[in-house]
């Protein structure tokens, strides 16, 4: 959004928090619906992790991680929902 209606830089801070806040709170939630223990503790500790880099430095490694954090999950996502399919159809 900042690339046409060009925000100063403090309201597209804050349009990132809270954009970053929003995920992780949905991939938080979303991972207290798993029942397998292992893609439930990823979602949860990728939401956690999404929150809480807003009050943390930027620097290289963490946007590294970030783009991990928000990817990981879609990628379980998209995954798990086509072995759903696949145990349905047998």
């Amino acid at each position: 959004m900042n690339w046409f209606l060009d925000f100063n830089s403090e309201i597209n801070t804050m349009i990132s928090a809270t954009m970053f806040s929003l995920i992780g709170i949905a991939y938080v939630y979303a991972g207290l619906l798993w029942y397998k223990k292992l893609i439930q503790t990823i979602f949860i500790l990728c939401g956690i992790f999404l929150i809480g880099m807003n009050f943390l430095n930027e620097t290289t490694w963490i946007s590294i991680m970030a783009i991990i954090c928000l990817l990981t999950p879609m990628i379980i996502g998209r995954i798990s929902s086509k072995d759903k399919k696949e145990l349905a159809e047998q």
